[in-house]
């Protein structure tokens, strides 16, 4: 995080600030193979209308064995900015609660990807031995806010500790957009040709594409945190915790729901794209060197 604040006058009644903060590029990856257990990605079968799951590993004994992975990919970026003036409303310069205001933006983004890459070995079952299955299912959204905020921020100093309180909520558009798309590409022994398509099992044509949706939101956002001076120096550390209400998240816009018929003979009904919103909280601890001048 990045601070910036100057006074307008010599009694520290009036400020200007900014601030700019961000995780960017937090990815989790997770990869699932054999392990001597079969296994498969699950499924609800709406042309059977019942649970079902698409096998990745299975040892079929005389028959032999389908091996492969199972790939998870959870992405995650957030970044905001924001610029803001501050006035005192009580106390003085050292004891003292001001009134803050400002301009905010904040992006966050979040991504998905589900991919499952097979090499067929059934004896007794298409394909032919040796093809190499790959699907990939990718999901990404993306929420950007506009808007202004208000509120009230507190410092108290005792010698050379200081402790400060902060509580703020923005207030303005969250344009949020959600994209699906997918890829299945077979690739079996020579001379049979490969079959590639721009779809995969949890991304069909029922649901690829691009929905957007503007809507009005608050951002509450509350910090805590104690410093310690040392000269011009203030080392500081501190809790903020920020929540961001109705946004578009990549893994909840999986519908597991699969018509599995309408993949054979196209189109299929299901999975469908919902648009789902949902409240995300940011925690985090602060830890920071302040210089004065």
């Amino acid at each position: 995080m990045y601070l910036a604040s100057f006074w307008l006058d010599d009694c520290q009644t009036y400020g200007i600030g900014a601030r700019a903060w961000g995780i960017i590029s937090n990815s989790q990856d997770q990869t699932i193979t054999n392990g001597g257990n079969s296994t498969g990605i699950s499924f609800f079968n709406t042309s059977l209308n019942q649970p079902d799951t698409y096998i990745v590993n299975l040892d079929r004994g005389p028959f032999g064995k389908n091996v492969g992975t199972i790939g998870v990919r959870n992405d995650l970026d957030v970044y905001s900015g924001e610029l803001y003036g501050r006035a005192l409303l009580l106390g003085d310069r050292c004891n003292r609660v001001d009134l803050i205001g400002g301009y905010t933006y904040l992006r966050f983004d979040t991504g998905y990807r589900l991919s499952s890459s097979i090499v067929d070995g059934w004896t007794d079952a298409p394909p032919p031995v040796t093809t190499t299955t790959t699907i990939v299912d990718h999901f990404i959204t993306k929420n950007e806010f506009n808007g202004g905020h208000v509120g009230l921020q507190s410092n108290i100093t005792r010698g050379r500790v200081g402790f400060g309180l902060m509580g703020k909520v923005a207030m303005g558009n969250m344009s949020s957009t959600s994209t699906i798309s997918g890829t299945y590409e077979q690739i079996p022994p020579l001379p049979s040709k490969p079959d590639f398509q721009n779809s995969g099992l949890f991304a069909q044509s029922s649901n690829i594409g691009t929905i957007s949706r503007n809507a009005f939101t608050f951002i509450p956002e509350m910090n805590a945190r104690m410093r310690y001076s040392i000269g011009r120096f203030q080392l500081g550390v501190g809790y903020t915790m920020i929540m961001l209400p109705e946004v578009a998240v990549a893994a909840s816009q999986v519908d597991t729901n699969v018509d599995a018929l309408g993949i054979i003979a196209p189109p299929p009904v299901a999975p469908v794209n919902r648009f789902n919103t949902e409240s995300f909280f940011l925690h985090g601890i602060d830890l920071g060197v302040t210089y004065t001048f």
